[in-house]
């Protein structure tokens, strides 16, 4: 798969910028800046199936959880590309120096497995 042929066709532009980012343990992470506005572009790395994803499942579950993730611009579940909304000076949790950050992640952790979402069976 060709990331700048996959930008051109899903954005319809060929004026873009894309620099990638030291970010991201199974993916390979890119801003995206297309007319002032940026965007994160998540692409799995090679041999990420030996994980498990099923992109088919992360789409019906994105609508689900969109309340604690960062807005989703597009997602191809065929690839296994997101687009989300960049936010700026976003910090790794390892990057985070806040006090509370283990129990606002566990908060986070609590509403996200608290969630109502279709029960997937693995074949």
């Amino acid at each position: 798969m060709n990331l700048e042929k996959w930008i051109e066709e899903n954005f319809n532009t060929t004026e873009y910028t894309l620099k990638k980012t030291d970010k991201g343990i199974s993916n390979h992470n890119y801003l995206l800046t297309i007319n002032d506005n940026k965007y994160m572009v998540r692409v799995p790395k090679k041999n990420h199936e030996s994980l498990g994803l099923q992109h088919e499942h992360e789409k019906e579950i994105l609508p689900l959880v969109s309340d604690l993730d960062v807005p989703v611009i597009l997602f191809d579940e065929k690839e296994g590309i997101k687009v989300t909304q960049y936010i700026e000076n976003v910090q790794t949790f390892d990057e985070c120096k806040d006090k509370d950050k283990f129990a606002r992640c566990a908060n986070l952790m609590k509403s996200l497995h608290t969630k109502k979402a279709p029960l997937f069976i693995l074949m």
